[in-house]
């Protein structure tokens, strides 16, 4: 069967070295990103319902499981470390953010698919400011803000412009 698994890269040498196979490894794309933080690697779900925390010191592996809704629909292509908090954005089609504590494992999330219609994705290119996150928008000339502490959005239309923007920086 199909398993995944884990491997560093030397950066240096390019020299690739197989760690571990990953538990329930057995699915198509579990994560869909990662994000290292101390002795931590955190993976992101894509075809999971959960995010798969590594310690790199320790070798054990640990399942966060998240709401059953998110299972093969989000793609948390968004994400990134704030303070003691991973923050991932599903940009496709659930229209979602999730914040987990990194020392607590709580998760918590919101929606903020209202804003947009369901033709709407997100652009991978991101600007954060505090606890805001912007983003650009694929079919309408606008700028999505998403505070994901006070779990507020507000939606910025580029007056004058017509054209819609892929990036932002």
């Amino acid at each position: 069967g199909m398993g995944k698994g884990l491997f560093f890269l030397d950066k240096k040498t390019y020299i690739t070295n197989y760690v571990c196979s990953i538990p329930r490894g057995n699915r198509y794309r579990l994560f869909s990103s990662g994000i290292k933080w101390e002795e931590k690697l955190f993976f992101l779900p894509f075809n999971y319902n959960g995010m798969l925390v590594y310690n790199t010191i320790t070798n054990d592996f640990k399942y966060i499981e998240f709401e059953s809704r998110y299972k093969g629909k989000a793609q948390f292509a968004v994400s990134f470390m704030s303070e003691n908090n991973i923050v991932a954005i599903d940009i496709y089609r659930e229209h979602v953010c999730v914040v987990i504590n990194i020392n607590t494992y709580e998760v918590r999330s919101f929606d903020f698919g209202t804003y947009l219609d369901s033709e709407s994705y997100l652009g991978r290119d991101y600007v954060v400011n505090g606890s805001k996150v912007y983003l650009t928008i694929s079919n309408i000339p606008s700028i999505l803000e998403i505070d994901y502490m006070d779990e507020s959005v507000q939606l910025y239309t580029l007056e004058g412009v017509n054209d819609y923007f892929g990036t932002i920086a």
